[in-house]
């Protein structure tokens, strides 16, 4: 049985935004030089001029806005995002450039807005969102 969510607030729509690699307003993006990573370099393109491998971005304050894989331009494999204070935003699967597999984000006190189950962008299995004081509200899709 399928459950109508109500509206996705403009918190989690902001989460999708940065999920996606988009610019938000006060959000500079700062690409920093490539780096070894143990065995791995970061900010690397594919032949077509398509991001691909390991990713870093970065606030304009110098700190780490996110670190993503990539498989010819699209978000694939794990998946995190940062605010501007440093604090975890989110953590999700990709394939493909869609959410696959679990996902959860928090809002800017560290306190968790939402964790769910993804199998190609949508909903799937259980689901909880929590409100600012920590209550929760649990669908099952």
């Amino acid at each position: 049985m399928k459950l109508i969510i109500p509206m996705v607030s403009q918190c989690i729509k902001d989460i999708i935004l940065i999920m996606n690699s988009m610019v938000i307003k006060k959000i500079i993006l700062k690409k920093k030089p490539n780096k070894t990573i143990s065995h791995m370099k970061k900010n690397q393109y594919n032949k077509d001029g398509k991001r691909h491998g390991y990713w870093e971005a970065y606030h304009s304050n110098g700190k780490l806005l996110s670190k993503a894989n990539y498989k010819d331009g699209n978000l694939h494999g794990h998946h995190e995002a940062y605010y501007s204070n440093g604090k975890l935003l989110s953590k999700a699967n990709h394939k493909d450039g869609n959410l696959h597999g679990y996902w959860e984000a928090y809002y800017t006190n560290g306190e968790p807005m939402y964790k769910g189950n993804y199998i190609d962008n949508e909903y799937h299995g259980y689901q909880e969102d929590y409100t600012k004081k920590n209550q929760t509200k649990r669908f099952h899709i």
